[in-house]
């Protein structure tokens, strides 16, 4: 009965974030797959050649979509506010995604700044968590989270390890690469001069993926520890 009471745009707005009619699915549909596109459009926008003068009209049709996504996330985001006016998270982290879409299309045709397009980009990409909101992933993101909830008490100890092998690699790493950097010219100690870049190389190396091949030869040794290790 308290739902009757409701204005017709509140009950709509309920229709299509619950799911609760078919017309209200299809609207949700659409805007998950105005999502999914937009994804693809902000990833078209950091390919290189759109610089170029000849992908111009691509650049621009690309960034006129990412205004009409943005618009339509706007809308998403009213609808889903006057569904549920209870503040949340998702609510908050949906109205920070609103703005570098809007600053990635001001900064081009309002100011022809390209200087932070690669920044406005990289924020962009952070709407891919948005999926997770999804109706249709909401049961198995829940299962996820109540799952890393109960095993995060047993993840102190080996998460402890990690690091201590991570720092100790990398310390290792950075004491042989600089000690024998004489000996070979294409000895990494550039890379490793401080230990926060020999970190991320670390880190790297740990997870199985060798971004650098050329070691001195105290550091191939080690490389080649850890590889079979």
């Amino acid at each position: 009965a308290a739902e009757v009471q409701l204005s017709w745009p509140r009950l709509a707005a309920r229709e299509i974030y619950f799911g609760r009619s078919a017309a209200g699915r299809g609207v949700a549909y659409f805007f998950n797959a105005t999502l999914f596109l937009n994804l693809l459009v902000t990833m078209a926008l950091s390919i290189p050649e759109f610089e170029e003068e000849e992908f111009r009209a691509a650049e621009v049709f690309c960034l006129v979509a990412e205004f009409l996504c943005t618009c339509l996330f706007a809308l998403e985001l009213v609808i889903a506010i006057a569904a549920s006016p209870k503040a949340s998270l998702a609510r908050a982290f949906d109205f920070v995604c609103l703005w570098p879409g809007a600053a990635l299309v001001c900064c081009n045709f309002a100011f022809g700044q390209r200087r932070l397009w690669g920044r406005l980009e990289a924020l962009a990409m952070f709407r891919a968590f948005r999926v997770m909101d999804m109706k249709c992933f909401r049961k198995q993101v829940a299962f996820i989270r109540h799952a890393a909830a109960d095993s995060l008490g047993l993840m102190g100890t080996p998460g402890f390890l990690a690091v201590l092998v991570w720092i100790m690699s990398s310390s290792l790493f950075m004491f042989l690469e600089n000690l024998h950097a004489d000996e070979v010219p294409w000895a990494k100690n550039a890379q490793m001069s401080s230990m926060p870049s020999t970190l991320y190389w670390c880190c790297i190396f740990l997870i199985g993926e060798w971004a650098e091949v050329d070691f001195s030869y105290a550091g191939s040794r080690l490389s080649i520890c850890y590889v079979l290790i």
